[in-house]
C-alpha cells in the first residue's frame, strides 16, 4: 500500500447516517435526549462512513495531533494529520469537547448574555473533511459557534474531548480516536495536570507559564522509536479488539515552558520522550514504584510508555 508521510473515530453521533457539511464543518450542540441540535446546515449532504475505530495495528495509523489556538473567532482547536500509514483518499473528523459555559459578544465585539436556551453546558461537537491530498493536512474548529450576523458564543470550562477520524477511499475503510483534556490555566497558578484517561500526569512548576494546552492521547506516532509501545483496552469504544497506547501529547502554540517536571505514567516500562524539531526520540531514566512508571524531564512534545 502506498504510504504518504510529510504531509486531519466510532463515536455515534446520530442515529441518521446523512448530514450536512458547510465549508467542510458542521456543529451541534447536545440536546436533553441527547440527539444533537445542528447550529449549522448545510446545503450539501455526504453519507457518513461507520467502520470500526482503534482495532488497526498501531504500526498503520497516522500520526495526529490536537492544538490549542486562538484565532480571529476565538479560541479553537486544531486538527493535523502529520503522516498517513495506511493509504487513504479522505478523512472525515468528528470533534467533541466538554463545555462548562459560555460567554458571548455581538458583532461589534460587545460582551452580550448568552440566552439560557443556548448555554452550552455539556457535550458540544463539530464534524468536517480534512483535504489529505498532500500532508501535514489540517482541519480548525472553532470552541464556540458564530452567527451569520458576526454573533459569537465562546465555550469555557473546557474539559474532556475526543477526536475520531474516519480514512476512506483507500481500500479498506479505517477509523482512529484519541481522547484529550483540554487544560485552561488562566490565573497560571496550576502546576499539575492529567490525561483525560487518568494514566497520564505531568507536574512542575514550570507549568505556571502555560494559559492553554491540550493533553492527547495519540492515536499513532512518529517513526524511530525503539522497543514496543504497550497497548491497553480503548476504554471509550466497547468493541472487542479496539486499543490505545499509552503515549500523550502535550500541544500549546505557546512558548513550551523551560524547567524540571515529573512525568507519571501508569504501567510498566521505558518512558520516552519525543522532540518534534529533532524529530527524535529520548529514553528517560525511568522510576518504578507500584505499576506505576516516573521520570524527571523537560517539556516534550510526546512521552511514551515502551516495553
Amino acid at each position: 500500500m502506498a504510504k504518504k508521510k510529510n504531509k486531519t473515530l466510532p463515536i455515534v453521533v446520530a442515529a441518521v447516517a446523512v448530514v450536512g457539511v458547510v465549508g467542510g464543518v458542521i456543529a451541534w450542540r447536545m440536546s436533553k435526549g441527547n440527539e444533537p441540535a445542528m447550529e449549522e446546515e448545510a446545503p450539501t449532504t455526504r453519507r457518513r462512513i461507520s467502520v470500526p475505530t482503534n482495532v488497526i495495528a498501531i504500526s498503520e495509523r497516522p500520526y495526529i495531533e490536537v492544538i490549542p489556538f486562538t484565532g480571529r473567532e476565538g479560541r479553537s482547536l486544531r486538527i493535523v494529520i502529520e503522516t498517513i500509514e495506511k493509504d487513504a483518499k479522505e478523512a472525515e473528523y468528528v470533534l467533541e469537547t466538554e463545555v462548562g459555559g459560555a460567554s458571548a459578544k455581538n458583532a461589534a465585539g460587545r460582551d452580550i448574555g448568552v440566552p439560557e436556551t443556548e448555554n452550552p453546558v455539556g457535550l458540544q461537537g463539530s464534524m468536517g473533511i480534512v483535504d489529505i491530498s498532500s500532508l501535514p493536512a489540517q482541519a480548525e474548529s472553532l470552541l464556540g459557534s458564530c452567527s451569520a450576523g458576526g454573533a459569537c458564543i465562546h465555550y469555557s470550562g473546557l474539559g474532556g474531548g475526543r477526536v475520531q477520524i474516519t480514512f476512506s477511499g483507500g481500500g479498506e475503510n479505517y477509523a482512529v480516536a484519541s481522547g484529550f483534556n483540554y487544560i485552561e490555566n488562566t490565573s497560571r497558578t496550576q502546576t499539575k495536570a492529567t490525561s483525560k484517561d487518568g494514566l497520564f500526569t505531568i507536574e512542575g512548576k514550570a507549568l505556571e507559564r502555560l494559559q492553554n494546552y491540550v493533553i492527547t492521547n495519540s492515536a499513532g506516532l512518529p517513526s524511530g522509536l525503539e522497543g514496543e509501545v504497550i497497548e491497553v483496552n480503548d476504554e471509550e469504544n466497547e468493541r472487542d479488539g479496539a486499543k490505545v497506547v499509552l503515549a500523550y501529547q502535550l500541544s500549546s502554540t505557546e512558548t513550551a515552558p523551560s524547567g524540571t517536571m515529573t512525568v507519571t505514567i501508569e504501567g510498566e516500562g521505558v518512558i520516552y520522550a519525543y522532540d518534534k524539531k529533532t524529530k527524535a526520540w529520548t529514553a528517560l531514566e525511568t522510576e518504578m514504584s507500584a505499576g506505576v512508571a516516573s521520570a524527571q524531564t523537560e517539556w516534550a512534545d510526546i512521552f511514551a510508555l515502551v516495553r
